[in-house]
């Protein structure tokens, strides 16, 4: 993730947002998240959503940047992946990623028993598609909790603190469409 450590200095820097700025915004601490620019440490997925969101911009594109083109492949050495730290949970952005498209394409895979962490809400106006492909999960959604078995799909505004939690005895392997 290390571009993504530039991309936070950066982007924190062009916002003319001060460490405390920004921590009082994404709910990180300032102390994390000067570990982080410096390559210190690597964010967990929850804390670089966090940071991202906090950002204005989505996760897709704090880690990887596509030039814009008519027609875009992106071989599997060229797709972003995240993992988190317990290597639970992997998030691979199958969509290039252009600033301002408003639109990102991931697949993720969730370990049984793992959960993805409280993500923050999104933009007002965000949505999100998820289509569960193996597996079984809950989405947690503020406090209401959805259950979803392969073949499954769901819609919801996505401007709620979401969590997506394997309560299956094989890997989750998912694909969500969030659309700004």
């Amino acid at each position: 993730m290390t571009r993504f450590a530039q991309q936070v200095r950066e982007r924190r820097t062009l916002a003319k947002l001060t460490l405390a700025d920004l921590a009082g915004r994404s709910g990180v601490t300032k102390a994390a998240i000067s570990k982080i620019e410096r390559h210190e440490t690597q964010p967990s997925l929850d804390v670089a959503a966090r940071l991202a969101e906090a950002l204005g911009v989505t996760l897709s594109e704090m880690l990887h940047q596509t030039p814009r083109a008519r027609v875009v492949v992106l071989k599997p050495d060229e797709q972003v992946v995240a993992r988190s730290n317990d290597g639970g949970i992997s998030r691979r952005v199958l969509s290039p990623t252009f600033d301002q498209s408003g639109l990102e394409f991931i697949q993720f895979e969730i370990a049984p028993g793992a959960s993805s962490g409280v993500f923050p809400p999104h933009r007002y106006g965000t949505e999100e598609y998820i289509f569960i492909q193996q597996g079984q999960m809950t989405l947690r959604i503020n406090d209401d909790e959805v259950a979803l078995a392969a073949g499954d799909s769901l819609y919801y505004e996505a401007q709620a603190t979401h969590e997506l939690i394997n309560t299956g005895r094989k890997p989750v392997i998912g694909f969500a469409v969030i659309k700004r």
